[in-house]
């Protein structure tokens, strides 16, 4: 079942709505913040272009708020950001700083990097499993700057609109960028292209389809010799 940005964003007002009035704690709505006394723990200025937003669930009420526009915005680990928070975030030109997957010795880990559009269960687990970094993006433009910083290691980036992303890559000659679904036959993919970043919509994966999809990436940049690069 498909739905629109608009229902997913009442849905999860509703959500909200429902573990308040079971007493769990949630974020405080944006309206409040505006007036509220205690708005200065809820957003702290980091100096500069970043602002730090100690929300769980980052929507555009929260973004126009803090002042968000033009500018970097840092999230707390695991936080949720609703479609019309990212629909704010394109149009804006929000950059997302936030790593959610770090090893046991509380440093990023080095195997390879998902970039991660909003949030996805499936490919937090895949990542942790296979002992790879998960790093926040906002949208598309802000995964594919984000890619560029992790090229060093294979890369996937998962959520948003894959095709995007894939298309803001490959303007680069240097880079070689795939976008595949639950249909692709991954491995042969790498064998013939060994892609560099792999680009895909998280929508009906499961951790098991994604952990192959990470380990079928490798550390080689180059491509195979078969592989016929455009000039």
């Amino acid at each position: 079942m498909n739905f629109t940005p608009q229902q997913i964003e009442t849905i999860t007002r509703s959500v909200l709505r429902e573990l308040a009035s079971r007493g769990v704690s949630v974020p405080v709505p944006a309206t409040t913040l505006k007036s509220s006394p205690k708005a200065s723990a809820l957003v702290a200025a980091t100096g500069g272009e970043t602002v730090g937003v100690n929300e769980k669930v980052i929507s555009e009420e929260i973004l126009v708020t803090v002042n968000a526009a033009g500018k970097s915005i840092n999230i707390p680990a695991g936080a949720i950001i609703t479609p019309s928070g990212h629909d704010y975030i394109r149009r804006n030109g929000i950059t997302v700083t936030s790593v959610l997957s770090t090893n046991t010795a509380g440093q990023p880990t080095a195997d390879g990097a998902i970039i991660l559009i909003g949030a996805s269960f499936t490919a937090t687990a895949a990542a942790n499993t296979a002992k790879w970094a998960i790093v926040a993006a906002g949208c598309e433009r802000d995964a594919a700057r984000k890619v560029r910083k992790q090229i060093s290691k294979p890369v996937v980036c998962c959520g948003g609109e894959p095709s995007v992303t894939a298309c803001l890559l490959n303007r680069d000659s240097q880079l070689r960028v795939a976008v595949v679904n639950q249909n692709t036959d991954v491995g042969r993919l790498a064998r013939l292209m060994n892609p560099q970043v792999i680009c895909l919509d998280t929508a009906g994966w499961s951790s098991a389809q994604l952990l192959k999809v990470l380990k079928a990436m490798t550390l080689g940049k180059a491509a195979p010799t078969s592989w016929k690069e455009l000039t």
